[in-house]
């Protein structure tokens, strides 16, 4: 017949069990805290009240083995919100951040598949430009408007240039949600 433990003998591998997972729950705790913090940094990055350079200082004061997880979270945040207004911005602020090749080649693609998306928008948009202005014109004409009467036509607000705009940005987003996944993967 085995040995019948004591209540101390019970109570003492009890209090064991309750320390070892009471620490793995505060460490979990503890993270969760730079990780919020680090979201929190992104979105004050994002609005401009902080730059790169403050980002990344203010990541390095946290325990090193929360950084990974904060930066993670950083990242999440701040390419959650890329368009094309802040895309560059935002891969320059990675690319400080990280030390990682393959994350640092994944903004360097994005960075320069963004260039070509640019490009390409501002050539419709100069086409579009220029079609609807001919277009106009010759209508003005018609109704007896020449000369410096007539000024360039602002096309922003056209159908024409609202949906080829939409479908731009529609596959820029997934080329974006290609990026993230390339540089949110784990290492």
């Amino acid at each position: 017949m085995g040995k019948m433990k004591s209540a101390l003998e019970i109570a003492l591998e009890k209090a064991k069990k309750l320390n070892t997972d009471g620490k793995n729950t505060l460490d979990e705790i503890e993270q969760k805290k730079y990780v919020r913090a680090a979201a929190t940094l992104g979105n004050s990055f994002l609005q401009g009240k902080v730059k790169q350079e403050g980002v990344k200082e203010s990541i390095l004061r946290y325990p090193e083995r929360y950084r990974k997880a904060a930066i993670t979270s950083f990242i999440k945040q701040i390419t959650g919100e890329m368009n094309f207004e802040n895309t560059p911005k935002i891969l320059q602020a990675i690319s400080y951040l990280i030390e990682d090749d393959t994350r640092i080649n994944a903004c360097k693609e994005a960075e320069k598949l963004f260039y070509q998306y640019m490009a390409q928008l501002k050539e419709n948009f100069s086409r579009l430009q220029e079609n609807t202005t001919k277009l106009l014109h010759k209508k003005l004409e018609r109704e007896g408007i020449r000369g410096s009467a007539i000024a360039d036509f602002n096309i922003r607000n056209s159908k024409e240039w609202k949906e080829t705009s939409a479908q731009l940005q529609k596959e820029y987003g997934a080329i974006i949600e290609n990026f993230r996944s390339a540089v949110l993967k784990e290492e």
